[in-house]
């Protein structure tokens, strides 16, 4: 069962448990503790002073001085023991709850290989790793990515991106129908890949990857048929992943050109087999190991081998000559399965089973020089009965290409096994003093997984109870479900009491910014009523002054006053009766020699009685102006006070009116531009800005309000 990050469940269960183990601890112990010993030795500080690159060489020297000590041997049986259990509970819990259809192996395999398979992904540079399944078949999805890291090509995809997005023409061969036909013809008459045949996935992307390489060639001369030959198995791995109905992604296409490239590129010598002497020299080399290994393993089929090797009518001497004789035959029988690298002489499941020894050894130098004429040795002894019957070279190689298609894997494992296995799997593991848990039990010293292998087989049970116990997990599963509704009935109650708790809160909140706002209402009224009053009592004072003084006046005007004779003192007493001495100054203080006089005047003839009454009346309404003026103002400070808020209070209307305008028509109208407005619009538009000019006014009224408390 797959969990987050691509791995499966069981996986991810058992590093838990070994990163939480007390072997795992004393195991990281001892690592910071050799860790910390190169840095000394090596005159660093920190750790984290060093490269990317040191820091790596640094674990690695360390793991390889723990390994075969005791913290490694104690982490290393952890492991192995919380795997086995891990696995092996999983595939229990799969057999109990989801009664799958496949075996308990089949459930065993497929679990290791999602576990392998997402580890892979995660962690590339553990490809090495794989050298464990030396001699064993790997499944589809471990073998496609498999293949994909150890034929990794950098270089090569990006030159064919670059290719295909700057100039996709470029990417096609000048020969590309001829291409297009033969992988056609190809896919059709090859018996070994009959599932390929009438995939157009298939064959847009054989004909794209070999368009491409003939293209990069810059060579007008056609691809052999090896080179055909060898995309066979590159395409049909990743024909799980291509549609058999529609040409494949562009990213599927570039993993191939990627591989293919990557496979010719990495092909000994040999198996180029170009016709140049270096080429000849490792074909030669070649068959010498062959022809050695066939003397050693088998004795018969080597005999048999050499005479049908040297003609009838040549006469061979010395022993020199027939080996070189035997030699030479041999080449002429296995130069065109080697050069094929199998591919047209076994099925395609054997010829995947030699590739996955073959690809899973590129990081291994020295390697191919090994296997590939083990794989020939060992196809030549599956074929021994029918090459012992065969009298010369050419019935050989009829053998070799129409009687081998029935060898199967099992049987090329099972030689391998028993001849070659310790050699080559020391030559994959030579630079690692122990590996992963090793497929061989006996080639490990550590105890095999065994907890697989312990479970009871299920006792035969009859159709009742079957149906009972088909009844109690249906029961189950519905107590299940009814407590999973009764959980979220819970949940929902408790969301809708903590909703209704929240709208009473807000409630609450509200009834008591409202009850804040009546008080505030009342208390302004109470102001109001009490300045009405005081204005009231003003006004009451100032019209009882105003009626006194009038009745003095229309005593003043009934009373009868005499005018004596105009003189000078007495128009002189009058002025200075009617207008006040100024005050004295510093010219007038000063005692000087003369006097100055002043211009004479002409006398000023006396007022008439009504034109002094009038004067007099003037004067006295002048002195009630001021009084009321000051009752109602106050004094010059408390004037000044209210003349400055009567300015303050006529900007904010003057902002509350452009404001207003900008929100009700989006900008400042321009003087006469409302007048002209339609009535409807204009009625309409003046209780927007109303209404925009209250609010403003009820904003500045609760901050000053607040600003008071």
């Amino acid at each position: 069962m797959a969990a987050k990050g691509g791995f499966p469940s069981w996986l991810l269960d058992g590093k838990e448990r070994i990163s939480s183990s007390q072997d795992w601890k004393a195991f990281v112990a001892e690592l910071h503790e050799v860790i910390q010993q190169q840095l000394t030795e090596s005159h660093v500080q920190q750790f984290t002073d060093l490269s990317d690159a040191e820091k790596t060489l640094f674990m690695e020297r360390a793991a390889m001085a723990l390994q075969g000590g005791q913290a490694y041997d104690a982490l290393y049986a952890k492991v192995s023991l919380t795997m086995d259990q891990c696995l092996s509970n999983e595939i229990a819990r799969e057999l109990l709850e989801e009664s799958p259809i496949n075996t308990k192996t089949d459930l065993i395999l497929n679990n290791a290989k999602e576990g392998s398979v997402g580890i892979l992904k995660k962690w590339p540079d553990l490809k090495s790793k794989l050298h464990v399944c030396f001699n064993q078949s790997l499944p589809w999805a471990l073998r496609h990515i498999v293949w994909r890291l150890f034929l990794s090509s950098t270089k090569a995809r990006k030159e064919y991106v670059d290719i295909l997005s700057t100039n996709p023409r470029a990417a096609m061969s000048e020969l590309d129908l001829e291409i297009s036909q033969k992988c056609e013809n190809l896919l059709n008459s090859e018996t070994t890949v009959e599932e390929l045949r009438g995939s157009v996935g298939a064959f847009y992307g054989m004909k794209a990857v070999l368009s491409y390489y003939h293209s990069r060639k810059q060579s007008r001369v056609s691809l052999t048929d090896i080179e055909y030959m060898l995309m066979l198995p590159l395409i049909y791995t990743a024909s799980k992943s291509i549609s058999r109905r529609d040409p494949p992604p562009s990213h599927v296409v570039a993993m191939l050109v990627e591989e293919y490239i990557s496979l010719m590129e990495s092909r000994p010598g040999y198996v180029v087999d170009s016709g140049s002497d270096i080429h000849d020299e490792e074909m030669k080399s070649f068959t010498f190991k062959v022809a050695q290994i066939i003397q050693e393993r088998d004795s018969d089929l080597a005999i048999k081998l050499g005479q049908a090797c040297i003609p009838s009518e040549k006469i061979i001497t010395t022993e020199a000559a027939r080996q070189s004789v035997f030699e030479e035959g041999l080449t002429t029988l296995v130069r065109p399965c080697i050069k094929a690298l199998f591919v047209g002489f076994l099925n395609i499941d054997t010829v995947l089973y030699i590739w996955d020894q073959y690809i899973i050894g590129l990081d291994v130098p020295g390697y191919h020089t090994e296997c590939l004429p083990v794989f020939t040795v060992v196809y030549l002894m599956l074929l021994k009965d029918q090459l012992m019957r065969c009298d010369d070279i050419s019935a050989m190689e009829t053998v070799l290409k129409e009687g081998s298609r029935n060898i199967k894997t099992s049987q090329f494992q099972y030689l391998v096994n028993r001849f070659f296995y310790r050699d080559l799997y020391g030559l994959l593991n030579k630079d690692e003093k122990t590996g992963l848990p090793v497929l061989d039990p006996t080639q490990t010293k550590y105890p095999p997984w065994h907890h697989w292998s312990k479970g009871r087989i299920p006792s035969h049970t009859t159709a009742e109870t079957r149906r009972l116990a088909r009844e109690q997990r249906e029961y189950e599963r519905e107590r299940l479900l009814q407590q999973q509704r009764e959980a979220d009935d819970k949940r929902r109650d408790a969301e809708e009491q903590q909703r209704r708790d929240a709208e009473y809160q807000n409630k609450r909140r509200a009834a008591a910014d409202l009850e804040k706002v009546d008080e505030e209402k009342l208390y302004l009224e109470n102001l109001l009523d009490e300045e009405r009053r005081r204005r009231e009592e003003s006004e009451r004072r100032a019209a009882a002054e105003i009626e006194r003084l009038q009745k003095e006046i229309e005593a003043m005007k009934g009373r009868k006053f005499k005018s004596p004779a105009p003189s000078v003192f007495s128009l002189r007493s009058v002025i200075s009766y009617l207008i006040p001495a100024p005050p004295p100054s510093r010219a007038s203080g000063a005692v000087t020699k003369f006097n100055i006089l002043p211009p004479p005047r002409s006398p000023t003839p006396h007022d008439p009685e009504k034109v002094q009454a009038q004067r007099i009346m003037l004067d006295i309404l002048g002195k009630v102006q001021q009084t009321i003026f000051k009752i109602s103002q106050g004094d010059s400070k408390e004037a000044a006070d209210l003349d400055k808020e009567s300015r303050e209070a006529l900007k904010n209307h003057r902002n509350d009116f452009k404001f207003a305008e900008k929100q009700v028509f989006g900008r400042e109208l321009r003087p006469g531009e409302f007048d002209s407005l339609p009535e409807d619009e204009k009625e309409k538009k003046s209780e927007e800005m109303m209404g925009v000019i209250k609010e403003r006014i009820e904003g500045r009224r609760k901050a000053a309000l607040n600003k008071k408390k």
